[in-house]
């Protein structure tokens, strides 16, 4: 399902969420600043000139309740894609904005969910992490796959009790622009890199998993480890673990190529990192 918005020529007079850089341009989400509101999409060329446009369906921003300490946060995933597009994911239940960065405009998708026995029996048994009251609302990040799809991934927090919230993760999915469908890859997900044409999914405490764009699983590493990729260079993944040297590994295979005691700070454009 897809609807039409239309662009607005304003200032970018609020907060950001996230940036991206895409040719001499940066494309930029922002968020009103101290609410929750409508998300804006900016697009700053080399010339200084700045084009915004209004994702109405897409919320962002941070609100607090300063008698409480308590609040609400909405960060939506900005994702740069082929073609001169840009997606924004916002949170469950709502669509994915996909603008056009040539003509500032954008049109909304509700892609079809396609979710497997397994991974809803998952969710159930999965328990959610409860904390003292943190911000409430929903997290996401994502990038480009390449081929029309989008790895999305994140979280959302929800008020449980007068001081208390629970947080569970929003899982591992891949959106295929071209049918508007929605793959739950690992519903257990909370944060998710790409190398090699791998997905590397790590988690609390437990170790690394490779998936290919489809969803299949690769390989499985480091079992009941508390770990996370910190970088990933062409096909390698840079993996930090508490109390051991960084492991190098050959992200499509699995393979540990070596082990360093630095960070990884290269120029190159494929190079990404914290």
């Amino acid at each position: 399902m897809s609807s039409k918005g239309s662009a607005l020529a304003t200032p970018l007079d609020q907060s950001s969420p996230g940036s991206r850089r895409a040719g001499s341009r940066l494309v930029l989400l922002a968020a009103p600043t101290q609410e929750i509101g409508a998300a804006r999409l900016a697009v700053a060329g080399a010339d200084g000139e700045v084009r915004t446009i209004q994702l109405d369906r897409i919320k962002a921003g941070t609100r607090y309740e300063w008698d409480t300490m308590a609040g609400e946060s909405q960060v939506p995933a900005l994702v740069l894609g082929a073609a001169g597009r840009a997606f924004v994911v916002g949170a469950t239940g709502e669509p994915v904005a996909e603008v056009d960065l040539e003509r500032l405009e954008v049109v909304y998708h509700e892609p079809r969910q396609e979710r497997s026995l397994l991974t809803r029996f998952r969710n159930w048994l999965e328990p959610a992490a409860q904390a003292k009251m943190p911000l409430i609302g929903g997290f996401r990040n994502g990038l480009w796959l390449g081929d029309g799809r989008i790895a999305v991934w994140g979280q959302d927090t929800v008020r449980v009790g007068p001081d208390r919230a629970e947080t569970t993760p929003s899982g591992l999915h891949v959106i295929d622009t071209d049918g508007w469908t929605d793959r739950t890859i690992d519903a257990k997900a909370p944060h998710a890199a790409y190398a090699g044409g791998t997905l590397l999914v790590s988690y609390r405490g437990d170790g690394l998993t490779g998936f290919d764009p489809g969803g299949t699983r690769r390989y499985r590493l480091f079992a009941g480890q508390a770990l996370g990729v910190v970088a990933t260079f062409e096909s390698r993944a840079f993996v930090a673990f508490d109390h051991k040297p960084m492991h190098v590994l050959d992200a499509t295979t699995g393979r540990v190529l070596g082990t360093r005691r630095s960070y990884p700070r290269l120029l190159d454009a494929s190079f990404s990192g914290w």
